[in-house]
């Protein structure tokens, strides 16, 4: 039939890959060099440092990172892939070349923060939401691989956030805001927009 047909393609689309070389969870993930990467996170002993990289049929483990991290902002940008703040509620953030973890410009939230996410659009990334000790956080910024540049905040404290860039926008959804767990979902613009606002003046839209 038309349905066990469809079922059976999707099986063969979505079909399970590899698994990873170690387990651990709040890991960071992204694209370098026709590569998929995943680095940090945590298991049962605390923060890991391992770095895998996926070419397509298998996993192998690469230059680690220093320290390692969890719960941190991630995004590859610009030929590097970044691990931004994270756990325990640092600033620190290091990018990756494909050989060497540099560090480059603390994420600008004093004290530091986690469970913040971001997206990648136009040779721009942009971070946002998070927690830091006390709180859940609104603040966004956009980095030009030199330096952080502070945008306009979330309409809402957000943490453990989805992210994403689609058709010429960032987005921020869902996460938590303290004990409540989020449905909101907003948007920023990365472009120019109709009314000729620039993305650094922009504000973010939705509910």
């Amino acid at each position: 039939s038309a349905v066990a047909s469809r079922d059976s393609e999707l099986e063969t689309r979505c079909g399970e890959v590899g698994g990873v070389r170690a387990a651990g969870v709040d890991m960071g993930a992204g694209v370098l060099g026709g590569h998929l990467l995943a680095y940090g996170g945590r298991d049962s002993g605390g923060a890991l440092t391992n770095v895998y990289s996926f070419d397509g049929s298998s996993w192998a483990e690469i230059t680690g990172m220093n320290p390692g991290k969890f719960s941190m902002g991630y995004a590859a940008c610009s030929g590097k892939v970044y691990s931004v703040a994270g756990y325990t509620f640092t600033s620190a953030t290091y990018a990756f070349d494909g050989s060497t973890w540099s560090a480059v410009s603390n994420y600008p939230i004093s004290g530091g923060c986690a469970a913040l996410a971001g997206a990648t659009l136009d040779g721009y990334m942009y971070m946002y939401g998070g927690q830091d000790f006390d709180a859940g956080l609104t603040n966004a910024f956009r980095y030009d691989g030199n330096a952080w540049n502070e945008i306009a905040g979330l309409p809402t404290a957000m943490s453990d956030l989805g992210a994403a860039a689609y058709d010429g926008s960032v987005y921020a959804f869902g996460g938590r805001n303290g004990s409540t767990t989020l449905t909101n979902v907003y948007r920023y613009p990365g472009h120019i927009t109709s009314s000729g606002v620039l993305p650094a003046s922009g504000s973010w839209t939705g509910g």
